[in-house]
């Protein structure tokens, strides 16, 4: 039977992990941090199909106050996973007073839960209000029996007594050993943009059409199959997605991960795929892959969303919903469409 559970575990320093789980997913949850989504693993292959950070988890006040105006605070507690990411996904930036450092804040807030199992579904109900701005952030995530599929389903609520502007990211990342040899991207994108990270192979700020970038040696790098061995880079790409899925799938583990969404709510994709790259945070032990659903093409902060006109706006009172979904199928083969419950197709 599907259930939902709540577990101190010593891996996360004592936290408690809320954990969902059927006979073919266990997913394991922190509300205290973020809400992050720390663990999807397919029971058979016993493979966590999510980014796992070589640095590891701490909880909020073991190192500094999670909030603060710098690029570190996400960066020094970050473990890996899946987060949920406003007002403020992307850089340091500043809005009607409020100002936030990289990807704040609702990522580094506590948020409380609570089990909700009903009939064949484990479901877990987990919410927080944010600090700097009046927004209310509900989520329900859903695994039902016999389902290869999570289902999660929010709603944003704007608290205060005036219209606000915000963006949004499902920050996905996906590590070894789906990441690597075998791998292979699908999804249904349009243009294309590097961003001018230091260790990029790719030329920035020139357009093309997913998925074959311009490199900076004047080669042409195929995005969607798996990075080079020996090398150290890290690549970062704004796409425009003509469809709201993607699947990441790799033929040496036999398995594909499928993720789909709401398109009106979140019409881009952030790609960030890093192969080892140097110097902090990283210093060479990273190898993974984002493939990030957002609300904007760029992740420079709330000023430069507004200046462009792809900030969400909430009146008084008003809400906003999303639904993503995040399934996974057995075999490798090429894939046509992730449908919007998270059905794979190929």
């Amino acid at each position: 039977m599907a259930s939902t559970r709540f577990v101190h575990e010593d891996r996360y320093a004592g936290a408690v992990v809320a954990v969902l789980e059927n006979e073919h997913l266990r997913v394991k949850v922190i509300p205290e941090k973020g809400s992050d989504i720390v663990e999807i693993v397919h029971k058979k292959r016993r493979l966590n199909l999510l980014y796992e950070s070589p640095m590891g988890f701490r909880r909020f006040g073991s190192v500094s106050p999670p909030i603060g105006t710098s690029d570190s605070s996400f960066s020094d507690f970050y473990e890996g996973g899946w987060q949920d990411i406003l007002p403020n996904p992307g850089l340091t930036s500043s809005n009607k007073g409020a100002s936030w450092g990289l990807h704040g804040e609702s990522s580094l807030l506590p948020w409380s839960a609570s089990a909700a199992d009903g009939g064949d579904s484990a479901r877990l109900k987990i919410s927080t209000n944010l600090m700097r701005y009046p927004l209310r952030i509900e989520k329900t995530l859903t695994l039902a029996e016999g389902s290869s599929v999570l289902k999660v389903d929010e709603l944003v609520t704007n608290l205060g007594e005036q219209e606000i502007e915000f963006a949004w990211v499902q920050h996905i990342v996906f590590g070894r050993p789906i990441v690597g040899p075998g791998m292979s991207v699908d999804m249904r994108a349009g243009a294309c943009t590097a961003g001018p990270y230091k260790q990029t192979r790719l030329k920035p700020e020139v357009e093309f059409e997913w998925p074959n970038a311009p490199a900076s040696d004047g080669s042409t790098i195929d995005m969607s199959r798996a990075p080079p061995m020996g090398t150290r880079f890290e690549d970062n790409l704004f796409v425009t997605m003509k469809e709201p899925w993607y699947a990441i799938r790799n033929s040496q583990t036999g398995l594909t991960v499928g993720v789909s969404w709401d398109l009106n709510v979140l019409p881009s994709l952030w790609y960030w795929l890093n192969n080892g790259a140097l110097d902090y945070p990283w210093w060479g032990r990273s190898y993974n892959l984002g493939l990030e659903p957002s609300s904007s093409i760029t992740e420079l902060g709330m000023k430069e969303y507004l200046e462009k006109g792809n900030a969400h706006r909430l009146r008084e009172g008003g809400s906003m919903a999303l639904g993503v979904r995040y399934g996974v199928a057995e075999g490798s083969d090429a894939v046509r469409i992730v449908d919007g419950e998270g059905r794979i197709e190929v």
